[in-house]
């Protein structure tokens, strides 16, 4: 059983590695695939048209995936050279405020995203090569946007506390929300 302390533990690794851990999940499954696809074509001269389909899914829940880790390590967009030409004070507001309209953009998205994904999942069907429901593919900007609303939501939480204290540092992700 896990006890409060080991609950914590895992919930802080996951607060630091989630996006990372899952992308490179992804990136060795489509390394496996296409090499598989490649092995397929050059040695047995036939094609596995799934492999291309199977890696093309992956992509697209990869590069939503990585809006979360952009947003988590402060690679959105932003001018850091304005917030580090601005005194301490109006550049934490500007960066607050940015992450805030971030926020809003990503909670604005997901709903719609969410209407798309469930359209697909009423409607069914199947891409023609792979044999996977396309509501799978249509889920993966509905993840991605929540998972971005968190970690916005997790940076201002972050800023606020220190606003009076330090200029923000866009790019510093070890900072966390869970305690230690």
């Amino acid at each position: 059983m896990l006890g409060e302390r080991g609950i914590m533990k895992i919930l802080r690794w996951l607060d630091r590695h989630f996006e990372e851990t899952v992308m490179a999940v992804l990136l060795i499954i489509m390394t496996v695939v296409m090499g598989v696809q490649l092995c397929a074509r050059y040695f047995f001269a036939t094609e596995l048209p799934w492999c291309g389909e199977l890696t093309q899914y992956l992509l697209i829940w990869s590069c939503f995936i990585s809006i979360a880790l952009c947003v988590r390590h402060g690679l959105s967009h932003r001018v850091d050279q304005l917030l580090q030409a601005v005194p301490a004070k109006i550049s934490s507001v500007i960066f607050i405020l940015s992450t805030t309209v971030e926020l809003l953009f990503f909670g604005y998205l997901t709903p719609r995203a969410y209407l798309l994904a469930e359209y697909a999942l009423r409607i069914g069907g199947t891409d023609n090569l792979f044999p996977v429901p396309v509501w799978v593919l249509y889920a993966a900007p509905v993840t991605g946007f929540i998972l971005a609303v968190l970690r916005c939501g997790q940076r201002i939480i972050i800023e606020l506390p220190s606003q009076n204290n330090r200029r923000p540092q866009a790019k510093n992700p070890s900072e966390e929300v869970l305690p230690q």
